[in-house]
Protein backbone atom coordinates (compact mmCIF):
# COMPACT_ATOMS: atom_id res chain seq x y z
CA UNK A 1 0.00 0.00 0.00
CA UNK A 2 1.81 3.51 -0.73
CA UNK A 3 2.33 6.00 2.31
CA UNK A 4 -0.47 8.36 0.55
CA UNK A 5 -3.19 5.79 0.94
CA UNK A 6 -1.72 5.17 4.97
CA UNK A 7 -1.41 8.94 5.82
CA UNK A 8 -5.38 9.44 4.24
CA UNK A 9 -6.56 6.46 6.21
CA UNK A 10 -5.01 6.80 9.41
CA UNK A 11 -5.79 10.43 9.34
CA UNK A 12 -9.44 9.20 8.55
CA UNK A 13 -9.14 7.01 11.49
CA UNK A 14 -8.42 9.70 13.85
CA UNK A 15 -11.36 12.18 12.91
CA UNK A 16 -13.52 9.06 13.20
CA UNK A 17 -12.37 8.70 16.91
CA UNK A 18 -12.94 12.59 17.74
CA UNK A 19 -16.83 12.13 16.40
CA UNK A 20 -17.32 9.15 18.57
CA UNK A 21 -16.25 11.38 21.61
CA UNK A 22 -19.01 14.07 20.50
CA UNK A 23 -21.42 11.41 20.48
CA UNK A 24 -20.61 9.62 22.88
CA UNK A 25 -20.09 12.69 25.39
CA UNK A 26 -23.61 13.96 24.19
CA UNK A 27 -27.16 13.60 26.57
CA UNK A 28 -28.34 11.68 23.63
CA UNK A 29 -26.08 9.60 21.25
CA UNK A 30 -28.72 8.75 18.19
CA UNK A 31 -30.48 12.17 18.40
CA UNK A 32 -26.99 13.84 18.27
CA UNK A 33 -25.95 11.24 15.01
CA UNK A 34 -29.37 12.04 13.12
CA UNK A 35 -28.73 15.63 13.54
CA UNK A 36 -25.18 15.43 12.50
CA UNK A 37 -25.78 12.91 8.82
CA UNK A 38 -28.37 15.40 8.59
CA UNK A 39 -26.44 18.71 8.93
CA UNK A 40 -24.14 17.31 7.23
CA UNK A 41 -25.75 16.46 3.82
CA UNK A 42 -27.36 19.58 4.06
CA UNK A 43 -23.90 21.29 4.05
CA UNK A 44 -22.33 18.92 1.92
CA UNK A 45 -24.95 18.43 -1.41
CA UNK A 46 -23.87 22.21 -2.61
CA UNK A 47 -20.30 21.18 -3.01
CA UNK A 48 -21.52 18.09 -4.40
CA UNK A 49 -23.80 19.71 -6.96
CA UNK A 50 -21.06 21.90 -8.06
CA UNK A 51 -18.47 19.39 -8.20
CA UNK A 52 -20.85 17.03 -10.30
CA UNK A 53 -21.78 20.01 -13.17
CA UNK A 54 -17.67 20.52 -13.18
CA UNK A 55 -17.40 16.68 -13.51
CA UNK A 56 -19.44 16.09 -16.58
CA UNK A 57 -22.43 14.99 -14.60
CA UNK A 58 -21.60 11.33 -13.59
CA UNK A 59 -23.49 8.71 -12.48
CA UNK A 60 -23.55 5.62 -10.76
CA UNK A 61 -24.24 2.03 -12.60
CA UNK A 62 -27.70 0.33 -11.44
CA UNK A 63 -25.43 -2.17 -8.94
CA UNK A 64 -24.22 1.20 -7.64
CA UNK A 65 -27.61 2.39 -6.48
CA UNK A 66 -28.49 -0.78 -5.52
CA UNK A 67 -25.73 -0.93 -3.29
CA UNK A 68 -26.29 2.84 -1.86
CA UNK A 69 -29.48 1.94 -0.82
CA UNK A 70 -28.15 -1.13 0.75
CA UNK A 71 -25.57 0.54 2.46
CA UNK A 72 -28.19 3.95 3.77
CA UNK A 73 -30.23 0.84 4.92
CA UNK A 74 -26.85 -0.78 6.96
CA UNK A 75 -25.75 2.46 8.22
CA UNK A 76 -29.32 2.98 9.84
CA UNK A 77 -28.21 -0.16 11.74
CA UNK A 78 -24.88 0.94 12.57
CA UNK A 79 -25.76 4.32 14.34
CA UNK A 80 -28.79 2.77 16.25
CA UNK A 81 -26.58 -0.37 17.63
CA UNK A 82 -23.83 2.10 18.78
CA UNK A 83 -26.02 4.52 19.85
CA UNK A 84 -27.55 1.73 22.31
CA UNK A 85 -23.90 0.59 23.24
CA UNK A 86 -22.69 4.31 24.30
CA UNK A 87 -25.80 4.55 26.26
CA UNK A 88 -24.98 1.44 27.96
CA UNK A 89 -21.04 1.35 28.51
CA UNK A 90 -17.64 3.29 27.82
CA UNK A 91 -16.11 4.45 25.12
CA UNK A 92 -13.14 2.37 25.67
CA UNK A 93 -14.95 -0.57 25.79
CA UNK A 94 -17.70 0.12 22.69
CA UNK A 95 -15.08 1.38 20.43
CA UNK A 96 -12.53 -1.32 20.74
CA UNK A 97 -14.57 -3.83 20.34
CA UNK A 98 -16.88 -2.65 17.78
CA UNK A 99 -13.89 -1.85 16.15
CA UNK A 100 -12.10 -5.10 16.45
CA UNK A 101 -15.18 -6.88 15.29
CA UNK A 102 -15.15 -4.98 12.23
CA UNK A 103 -11.29 -5.57 11.44
CA UNK A 104 -12.15 -9.68 11.62
CA UNK A 105 -15.35 -9.14 9.62
CA UNK A 106 -13.16 -7.37 7.18
CA UNK A 107 -10.94 -9.98 6.47
CA UNK A 108 -13.33 -12.74 6.31
CA UNK A 109 -15.54 -10.32 3.51
CA UNK A 110 -12.48 -9.87 1.75
CA UNK A 111 -11.56 -14.01 1.66
CA UNK A 112 -14.82 -15.20 1.08
CA UNK A 113 -16.76 -12.43 -0.52
CA UNK A 114 -13.91 -10.65 -2.58
CA UNK A 115 -11.66 -13.28 -3.52
CA UNK A 116 -9.14 -11.51 -0.99
CA UNK A 117 -6.03 -14.21 0.21
CA UNK A 118 -4.26 -12.89 3.00
CA UNK A 119 -0.74 -14.31 3.92
CA UNK A 120 0.32 -15.99 7.30
CA UNK A 121 1.33 -12.58 8.60
CA UNK A 122 -2.18 -11.33 7.64
CA UNK A 123 -3.63 -14.74 9.82
CA UNK A 124 -1.26 -13.67 12.45
CA UNK A 125 -2.96 -10.32 12.92
CA UNK A 126 -6.11 -11.84 13.22
CA UNK A 127 -5.15 -13.89 16.21
CA UNK A 128 -4.10 -10.20 17.76
CA UNK A 129 -7.51 -9.18 16.77
CA UNK A 130 -9.36 -11.50 18.46
CA UNK A 131 -6.89 -11.73 21.65
CA UNK A 132 -7.28 -7.71 21.93
CA UNK A 133 -11.13 -7.86 21.87
CA UNK A 134 -11.10 -10.62 24.11
CA UNK A 135 -9.29 -8.21 26.97
CA UNK A 136 -11.32 -5.35 26.41
CA UNK A 137 -14.44 -6.88 26.27
CA UNK A 138 -13.60 -8.68 29.74
CA UNK A 139 -13.97 -6.14 32.38
CA UNK A 140 -17.19 -5.21 30.79
CA UNK A 141 -18.31 -8.68 30.82
CA UNK A 142 -17.13 -9.15 34.18
CA UNK A 143 -19.62 -6.13 35.03
CA UNK A 144 -22.42 -7.66 33.55
CA UNK A 145 -22.40 -4.61 31.09
CA UNK A 146 -24.84 -4.61 28.17
CA UNK A 147 -22.58 -2.58 26.14
CA UNK A 148 -20.69 -5.73 24.96
CA UNK A 149 -23.29 -7.43 22.94
CA UNK A 150 -24.84 -3.62 21.21
CA UNK A 151 -20.63 -3.27 20.34
CA UNK A 152 -20.46 -6.70 18.93
CA UNK A 153 -23.37 -5.88 16.91
CA UNK A 154 -21.94 -2.31 15.67
CA UNK A 155 -18.73 -4.62 14.43
CA UNK A 156 -21.05 -6.69 12.21
CA UNK A 157 -23.12 -3.65 10.78
CA UNK A 158 -19.53 -2.41 10.09
CA UNK A 159 -18.12 -5.11 8.00
CA UNK A 160 -21.33 -5.42 6.82
CA UNK A 161 -21.48 -1.68 5.09
CA UNK A 162 -17.55 -2.08 4.57
CA UNK A 163 -17.81 -4.72 2.24
CA UNK A 164 -20.94 -2.93 0.33
CA UNK A 165 -18.87 -0.08 -0.08
CA UNK A 166 -15.74 -1.50 -1.09
CA UNK A 167 -17.92 -2.67 -4.25
CA UNK A 168 -20.24 0.36 -4.35
CA UNK A 169 -17.13 2.61 -4.39
CA UNK A 170 -16.17 1.36 -7.56
CA UNK A 171 -19.29 1.79 -9.75
CA UNK A 172 -18.75 5.49 -10.16
CA UNK A 173 -17.21 8.49 -8.49
CA UNK A 174 -16.55 7.51 -4.91
CA UNK A 175 -17.75 10.81 -4.17
CA UNK A 176 -20.88 10.74 -5.59
CA UNK A 177 -21.04 7.29 -4.32
CA UNK A 178 -20.85 8.65 -0.69
CA UNK A 179 -23.36 11.36 -0.59
CA UNK A 180 -26.00 9.32 -1.81
CA UNK A 181 -25.23 6.89 0.90
CA UNK A 182 -24.78 9.62 3.04
CA UNK A 183 -28.15 10.82 1.99
CA UNK A 184 -30.02 7.54 2.46
CA UNK A 185 -28.29 6.68 5.30
CA UNK A 186 -29.46 9.88 7.08
CA UNK A 187 -33.35 10.02 5.94
CA UNK A 188 -33.38 6.79 7.09
CA UNK A 189 -31.91 8.16 10.41
CA UNK A 190 -34.00 11.00 10.48
CA UNK A 191 -37.61 8.77 10.21
CA UNK A 192 -36.48 6.80 12.79
CA UNK A 193 -35.92 9.02 15.55
CA UNK A 194 -39.47 10.61 14.92
CA UNK A 195 -40.71 7.38 14.51
CA UNK A 196 -39.01 6.10 17.13
CA UNK A 197 -39.29 8.64 20.02
CA UNK A 198 -43.45 8.98 19.47
CA UNK A 199 -43.71 5.04 19.40
CA UNK A 200 -40.85 3.51 22.03
CA UNK A 201 -40.22 0.94 19.42
CA UNK A 202 -36.59 0.59 20.32
CA UNK A 203 -37.42 0.22 23.85
CA UNK A 204 -39.85 -2.09 23.94
CA UNK A 205 -38.02 -4.42 21.23
CA UNK A 206 -34.80 -4.19 23.49
CA UNK A 207 -37.62 -4.97 26.72
CA UNK A 208 -38.74 -8.20 25.51
CA UNK A 209 -35.30 -9.49 24.52
CA UNK A 210 -34.48 -8.94 27.67
CA UNK A 211 -37.79 -10.40 29.74
CA UNK A 212 -37.37 -13.49 27.12
CA UNK A 213 -33.21 -13.89 27.81
CA UNK A 214 -32.79 -14.11 24.26
CA UNK A 215 -29.81 -14.05 22.02
CA UNK A 216 -29.09 -10.49 22.56
CA UNK A 217 -29.59 -10.16 26.13
CA UNK A 218 -27.34 -13.56 26.58
CA UNK A 219 -24.61 -11.37 23.87
CA UNK A 220 -25.15 -8.03 26.51
CA UNK A 221 -24.80 -9.42 29.80
CA UNK A 222 -23.65 -13.18 30.26
CA UNK A 223 -24.61 -14.38 33.86
CA UNK A 224 -25.38 -12.72 36.58
CA UNK A 225 -23.14 -14.07 38.54
CA UNK A 226 -25.59 -16.56 40.20
CA UNK A 227 -25.48 -18.80 37.14
CA UNK A 228 -28.43 -17.63 35.50
CA UNK A 229 -28.66 -15.09 32.05
CA UNK A 230 -28.33 -11.61 32.77
CA UNK A 231 -31.59 -11.47 30.86
CA UNK A 232 -33.34 -13.18 32.97
CA UNK A 233 -31.84 -11.50 35.80
CA UNK A 234 -32.76 -7.86 34.50
CA UNK A 235 -36.28 -8.33 33.33
CA UNK A 236 -37.38 -6.94 36.81
CA UNK A 237 -35.59 -3.92 36.18
CA UNK A 238 -37.13 -2.97 32.59
CA UNK A 239 -40.82 -2.86 34.97
CA UNK A 240 -38.58 -0.10 37.21
CA UNK A 241 -37.93 2.10 34.26
CA UNK A 242 -41.44 1.75 32.96
CA UNK A 243 -42.67 3.03 36.24
CA UNK A 244 -40.16 5.45 36.39
CA UNK A 245 -40.62 6.86 33.14
CA UNK A 246 -43.62 5.67 31.63
CA UNK A 247 -44.17 4.24 28.64
CA UNK A 248 -40.76 5.76 27.29
CA UNK A 249 -42.79 7.34 23.84
CA UNK A 250 -40.97 10.80 24.33
CA UNK A 251 -37.21 9.26 24.45
CA UNK A 252 -35.84 12.21 22.54
CA UNK A 253 -37.41 14.93 23.88
CA UNK A 254 -36.64 14.52 27.71
CA UNK A 255 -33.49 14.60 29.44
CA UNK A 256 -30.60 12.42 28.97
CA UNK A 257 -31.39 10.07 32.32
CA UNK A 258 -34.51 8.34 29.86
CA UNK A 259 -33.69 9.24 26.47
CA UNK A 260 -33.42 6.82 23.46
CA UNK A 261 -32.11 3.51 23.05
CA UNK A 262 -30.16 1.63 25.53
CA UNK A 263 -30.04 4.03 28.61
CA UNK A 264 -27.80 1.90 31.62
CA UNK A 265 -31.02 1.90 33.76
CA UNK A 266 -32.90 0.02 31.42
CA UNK A 267 -30.11 -2.69 32.15
CA UNK A 268 -30.24 -2.05 35.54
CA UNK A 269 -26.85 -0.91 35.29
CA UNK A 270 -25.29 2.51 36.92
CA UNK A 271 -24.64 5.40 34.34
CA UNK A 272 -21.38 5.68 33.35
CA UNK A 273 -21.39 8.50 31.14
CA UNK A 274 -22.42 11.67 33.56
CA UNK A 275 -24.58 14.66 32.14
CA UNK A 276 -22.35 17.47 30.47
CA UNK A 277 -22.16 20.75 32.38
CA UNK A 278 -24.15 22.01 29.67
CA UNK A 279 -27.26 20.01 30.45
CA UNK A 280 -27.48 20.02 33.16
CA UNK A 281 -28.31 23.60 32.97
CA UNK A 282 -30.84 22.88 30.59
CA UNK A 283 -29.21 22.71 27.55
CA UNK A 284 -30.34 20.68 24.77
CA UNK A 285 -28.91 16.73 24.74
CA UNK A 286 -27.68 17.04 21.21
CA UNK A 287 -27.03 20.62 20.17
CA UNK A 288 -26.66 21.93 16.63
CA UNK A 289 -23.11 23.05 16.82
CA UNK A 290 -21.52 19.99 18.13
CA UNK A 291 -23.94 17.78 16.39
CA UNK A 292 -22.57 19.69 13.05
CA UNK A 293 -19.20 19.54 14.24
CA UNK A 294 -19.67 15.57 14.08
CA UNK A 295 -21.10 15.42 10.84
CA UNK A 296 -18.02 16.80 9.14
CA UNK A 297 -16.15 14.85 10.80
CA UNK A 298 -18.38 11.77 10.18
CA UNK A 299 -18.64 12.87 6.07
CA UNK A 300 -15.08 13.77 5.67
CA UNK A 301 -13.38 10.63 7.52
CA UNK A 302 -15.65 8.14 5.52
CA UNK A 303 -15.26 10.48 2.59
CA UNK A 304 -11.53 9.49 2.60
CA UNK A 305 -11.85 5.87 3.14
CA UNK A 306 -14.37 5.31 0.44
CA UNK A 307 -11.47 6.92 -1.34
CA UNK A 308 -9.35 4.37 0.32
CA UNK A 309 -11.43 1.57 -1.06
CA UNK A 310 -11.75 2.76 -4.80
CA UNK A 311 -7.71 2.15 -4.69
CA UNK A 312 -6.85 -0.42 -2.12
CA UNK A 313 -8.21 -3.80 -0.84
CA UNK A 314 -11.10 -4.05 1.63
CA UNK A 315 -8.63 -6.53 3.80
CA UNK A 316 -5.86 -3.88 4.31
CA UNK A 317 -7.80 -0.84 4.51
CA UNK A 318 -10.44 -1.52 7.08
CA UNK A 319 -8.06 -3.20 9.69
CA UNK A 320 -5.61 -0.16 9.53
CA UNK A 321 -8.32 2.10 10.58
CA UNK A 322 -8.33 -0.35 13.35
CA UNK A 323 -5.00 1.92 15.22
CA UNK A 324 -7.40 4.17 16.34
CA UNK A 325 -8.65 1.93 19.11
CA UNK A 326 -5.44 3.05 20.97
CA UNK A 327 -6.56 6.73 21.14
CA UNK A 328 -10.43 6.25 21.46
CA UNK A 329 -9.09 3.65 24.64
CA UNK A 330 -6.76 6.07 26.30
CA UNK A 331 -9.14 9.45 25.26
CA UNK A 332 -11.99 7.19 27.15
CA UNK A 333 -9.87 6.21 29.98
CA UNK A 334 -7.74 9.53 30.44
CA UNK A 335 -10.46 12.10 29.55
CA UNK A 336 -13.54 10.27 30.48
CA UNK A 337 -12.48 8.97 33.35
CA UNK A 338 -13.64 5.31 32.44
CA UNK A 339 -11.19 3.50 34.65
CA UNK A 340 -12.67 0.50 35.64
CA UNK A 341 -10.43 -2.33 34.32
CA UNK A 342 -7.88 0.02 32.36
CA UNK A 343 -5.25 -1.83 32.05
CA UNK A 344 -6.60 -4.69 30.45
CA UNK A 345 -8.32 -2.59 28.22
CA UNK A 346 -5.46 -0.52 26.79
CA UNK A 347 -4.12 -4.09 26.67
CA UNK A 348 -6.32 -5.06 24.29
CA UNK A 349 -6.63 -1.90 22.44
CA UNK A 350 -2.63 -2.10 21.66
CA UNK A 351 -3.27 -5.51 20.61
CA UNK A 352 -6.02 -4.39 18.30
CA UNK A 353 -3.85 -1.93 16.62
CA UNK A 354 -1.29 -4.29 16.21
CA UNK A 355 -3.67 -6.88 14.70
CA UNK A 356 -4.98 -4.41 12.19
CA UNK A 357 -1.16 -3.52 11.17
CA UNK A 358 -0.31 -6.91 10.87
CA UNK A 359 -3.32 -7.53 8.39
CA UNK A 360 -2.82 -4.53 6.56
CA UNK A 361 1.13 -5.08 6.28
CA UNK A 362 0.26 -9.04 5.28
Amino acid sequence: MSPLVIGVVLFAALMNVTWHVVVKTSGDPLLMTARATGGSILLLTPFVAVAWLLAGRPGLTPTGWVLVVVSGVVELAYFVTLSAAYRRGDLSTVYPIARGTAAVGAVLAGIVLLGERPDALALCGVALLLAGGWFVRRPAIHAGSAAVGWALLTGLTITTYSAVDAVGSRQGPPWLYGWAMFLVGAALLAAWVVVDGRTGFTARLARRAVAAGGVAARMAGGTDGTGHSAGTSRAGAWAGRDAAVGTGAATHAGPARIATVGDPVEAGLPVTDPVPAGEAAGEAPAPWRRALAAGTLITLAYFLVLWAYSVAPLAIVSPLRESAVVLATAWGILGLGEREGAAERIGGAILIALGGVLVAVG
